[in-house]
């Protein structure tokens, strides 16, 4: 009975194993959808890929790659520097094979870090359309779409450009950039169904409908010019009351004959023509007379044609493009910005979790090295704020270190715990 039971055990779980394998096949080689399109962390040979710019040469400043005055060694932390003060930082990738929306949900993503506490600069990012070549990009070239934090001389906004007929629109949403040293993420959800989100630091901070939430100047619908207005329509909000009747006595005559004028004796009506009564002003005058006004019981409000979708608006194709290159055309007035991890997909869970994964370590160990004035801590600095505690216990038999934390701020600030060994008293 034993041996029959064990038996039946056995070929339970085999039945079992065989079922879980399948399904791990299964779900092995099924198809998958999403895909990363671009995706940029500027390692060293980031100089093969993005190309500078002669647009206004005698304002470029240059790009470095570098992870700043962060003094930890994170790979994630190094982007690319704007170097210099009062410049412009203009460079460009192409994309290859090109990225065409409309039928897919678009995922733009990318970091931005100020080391300097800003005062007028920007982190936008823009994805680049077919006719643009590297070497003359700049503030004049075409764009599909513009995403990023633009900080300047009071205003503060993440900036959600997009192209609609050869012309941008603007997000008609202010949400304010954050203004601290630390990196962030910004990522903009462009979906194939009209709508849009738009995230910070992995949190989403707004959503809604293109066609509603941006400034287009074609709209998006206009009136009808084949509708009239109902001979039966009543737009009028006041009425003249029927019972108010103008006083007898209501002088509204402004000027009247002088009657007590007299025709000068030399009058030659020949010359002068058949003499009359000048007029004077009426001293009894009280202005034009009008009726009391009430409210009209049977107004319908203004008139409006009906709205119909404007061809116009509808042939320019709002969030269709084709994507061929990605760039930076940014002003600074302080060195120091740091651009980082570019990523163009369609999957938002690939996005969010790349950028919550650099969140909770580079930027948590970003906190640890920015003080509270905003200044970055030096290696050196670091060294002091090591923590040591010691408990010791001492017995009559044994002689124990029983715990030593010791917080060593290095590079990746890993705490190590060092736990002495316990020794018994010989």
């Amino acid at each position: 009975y034993q041996r029959r039971v064990h038996g039946d055990c056995v070929n339970s779980m085999k039945g079992k194993l065989r079922t879980f394998f399948l399904l791990v096949l299964t779900c092995a080689l099924l198809p998958t959808s999403a895909k990363v399109y671009f995706k940029e962390e500027f390692n060293e040979d980031w100089g093969k890929r993005w190309k500078p710019s002669r647009w206004q040469d005698h304002q470029q400043g240059n790009f470095s790659r570098s992870k700043g005055k962060y003094p930890g060694d994170d790979s994630t932390a190094f982007g690319l520097r704007a170097n210099e003060k009062e410049k412009n930082f203009v460079s460009s990738a192409r994309i290859s094979p090109i990225i065409r929306t409309g039928s897919m949900t678009l995922i733009l993503q990318h970091s931005v870090k100020f080391e300097e506490k800003v005062t007028c600069g920007g982190g936008a990012i823009k994805l680049l359309g077919k006719d643009y070549i590297e070497r003359d990009y700049g503030g004049t070239t075409f764009y599909n779409l513009m995403f990023g934090p633009d900080i300047c001389d009071g205003d503060n906004r993440i900036h959600v450009i997009l192209d609609y007929g050869g012309t941008g629109a603007v997000w008609k949403k202010v949400i304010p950039a954050p203004i601290d040293q630390l990196t962030h993420f910004y990522t903009f959800v462009l979906k194939n169904d009209g709508g849009y989100q738009v995230y910070l630091d992995a949190k989403q901070i707004a959503e809604g409908i293109i066609s509603e939430d941006w400034e287009f100047t074609i709209p998006s619908k206009i009136p009808d010019p084949s509708d009239s207005k109902p001979k039966s329509w009543d737009d009028r909000i006041y009425l003249d009351d029927p019972k108010d009747v103008k006083p007898a006595n209501w002088a509204d005559e402004e000027m009247i004959l002088d009657l007590g004028a007299k025709k000068p004796e030399n009058w030659d009506e020949k010359k002068n023509g058949e003499w009359k009564y000048p007029k004077v002003k009426n001293p009894l005058y009280k202005g034009e007379w009008k009726a009391k006004q009430i409210k009209n019981e049977k107004y319908q409000g203004v008139w409006k044609p009906r709205p119909i979708p404007n061809p116009a608006f509808q042939q320019a194709k709002i969030g269709q493009y084709e994507i061929y290159g990605i760039g930076y055309d940014l002003w600074e007035s302080q060195p120091g910005a740091i651009l980082d991890n570019i990523m163009i997909t369609d999957d938002l869970s690939e996005a969010l979790s790349y950028a919550t994964n650099i969140i909770n370590t580079q930027v948590e160990r970003e906190k640890k090295y920015l003080n509270e004035d905003g200044t970055w801590k030096k290696k050196t600095d670091l060294q002091s704020d090591i923590q040591l505690s010691t408990n010791r216990i001492n017995s009559s038999r044994k002689k124990t270190v029983s715990y030593t934390h010791l917080t060593l701020p290095t590079s990746d600030l890993v705490q190590i715990s060092v736990v002495a060994v316990s020794l018994k008293k010989k």
